[in-house]
């Protein structure tokens, strides 16, 4: 079966018709002015060599290749041989601590800023492995693992101390929310196949305001789960400010006193030793990722979640090479009848020129075939969503899809778009209807592959694992 990667580009069969138009036209022009030349038997003579049954023939033959040229902008494939495409991998929870003490400057430019900026340094350097995300201050809040970095990063882009709706620091709960997470992501390996490396990693300064953090530590360690710890803040700590309900901001204070937010890096490095992880202090000078990131490289991988990957074959050479063929012979016949025998430099001589229109042609299309596309240009409103939605602006980066899908109702790209904007907005029954809609209409191998796994992230997030 023949797929068109560009279907559009069939409208370039438009200009069959304008050709045969064209050389019509360009018949009856000939015709009139040799009317208007003189005495036509005299003409007549003069033409006599003219073979009109091969200019109808050259004309025939130009037509056919304007009409394989067209086809080949379409550029047509077949399936190609589908093969599993290893992903090597462990799963990683980074749990992110959202508490006030972490508006803390003595990390510049505050505690919280920089361990957002730690860590999407850590996830841009995954390669294969499934991360999940915990936001924690007095409660959590959880994303699901994937492999999808870039979406993971939105969840807590914007994300602040403001947004968890409970104060405190409760490092028990983030850990056993991390270890819900691994569990639900080990059920997908098969009982015959020993699941890969599981490990959480706990960005916080340390202060457990709810107690039990250390036993939650052996439990993780009891599934084989391990820690790396980092401490953010200095041992001094600093003071932090708040905004107070008459719109200024105050110190946050204990007996009317401010409080000095400082570093508990013992709890921190108890956690990690009893699950065999590490800890690490994250100071104003050093990145603490680095060494958790050589830690988890000597990891199990997980060499089972593979996937089958059929890339299409170009199939654009079926009508691209009969067009080239056609230009050819177009070329070198003649419009002339064979009266005597030319000299020998003519036939070089008229055939060079006559082959320059034919290799014209064939070079405008080599940007098409080497992956360059006439057809699609960059819609503004979908880039303007798209700068909206990595801006964690999901509602407006909505009205800008939906002023896109206005003037193209059908493309399966925007809905797919449409989609990841109703996802980080919460609305995940109209997002999975547009993942639907993207994965069922797109010609696109990849984006149909991208559709089909957020939506499976919807169906996760709905609480639907099968």
């Amino acid at each position: 079966m023949i797929d068109l990667h560009h279907p559009h580009a069939l409208w370039a069969l438009l200009l069959v018709p304008a050709f045969v138009v064209a050389l019509a036209i360009d018949g009856h022009t000939r015709r009139r002015v040799l009317e208007k030349i003189g005495h036509l038997p005299q003409v007549q003579r003069m033409t006599a060599t003219v073979s009109h049954a091969a200019r109808r023939w050259k004309a025939v033959l130009l037509v056919l290749a304007v009409a394989c040229l067209g086809l080949a902008l379409a550029q047509p494939q077949m399936p190609g041989v589908a093969h599993l495409e290893p992903r090597r991998g462990l799963d990683l929870v980074v749990a992110l601590d959202f508490s006030r003490s972490m508006l803390a400057a003595d990390v510049y430019p505050s505690r919280l800023e920089r361990a957002k900026r730690e860590l999407d340094k850590l996830i841009d350097g995954l390669k294969g492995d499934r991360v999940g995300l915990v936001a924690f201050a007095g409660v959590s809040m959880s994303y699901p693992l994937t492999n999808d970095y870039a979406a993971a990063k939105l969840f807590w882009r914007d994300l602040g101390p403001a947004d968890i709706p409970v104060g405190g620091t409760n490092l028990s709960g983030a850990v056993r929310d991390a270890l819900e997470l691994l569990e639900n992501g080990k059920q997908r390996h098969r009982a015959t196949k020993r699941p890969p490396a599981q490990v959480i990693v706990l960005l916080t300064d340390g202060a457990d305001t709810e107690g039990g953090s250390l036993e939650a530590a052996r439990e993780a360690a009891r599934r084989g789960v391990k820690i790396f710890s980092l401490g953010i803040g200095t041992s001094g700590g600093d003071f932090v400010q708040v905004a107070n309900e008459d719109g200024g901001k105050q110190f946050i204070e204990e007996d009317g006193h401010p409080v000095r937010m400082r570093l508990d890096a013992e709890a921190l490095r108890q956690m990690a030793s009893v699950t065999g992880g590490e800890y690490v202090h994250v100071d104003p000078e050093r990145f603490g990722v680095d060494r958790v990131q050589q830690a988890i490289a000597a990891m199990e991988r997980d060499e089972e979640d593979g996937r089958v990957v059929q890339d299409p074959d170009e199939a654009y050479w079926i009508v691209l090479l009969p067009a080239l063929a056609l230009l050819i012979v177009e070329a070198l016949l003649g419009e002339r009848r064979r009266a005597r025998p030319a000299p020998p430099s003519s036939p070089g001589a008229a055939g060079l020129p006559g082959l320059v229109g034919p290799a014209a042609m064939l070079l405008a299309l080599v940007p098409a075939l080497v992956g360059f596309d006439f057809f699609e240009r960059p819609n503004p409103e979908v880039e303007q969503g798209n700068r909206l939605l990595a801006a964690g602006k999901p509602d407006e980066a909505l009205a800008a899809y939906d002023r896109a899908l206005a003037a193209r109702p059908d493309d399966p790209a925007i809905h797919y778009d449409r989609g990841a904007a109703l996802y980080a907005a919460g609305k995940m029954p109209e997002a999975m209807r547009e993942f639907q809609r993207a994965a069922e209409e797109s010609h696109d191998p990849s984006l149909r592959a991208d559709a089909l796994y957020n939506l499976g992230n919807v169906q996760l997030k709905e609480q639907k694992a099968k």
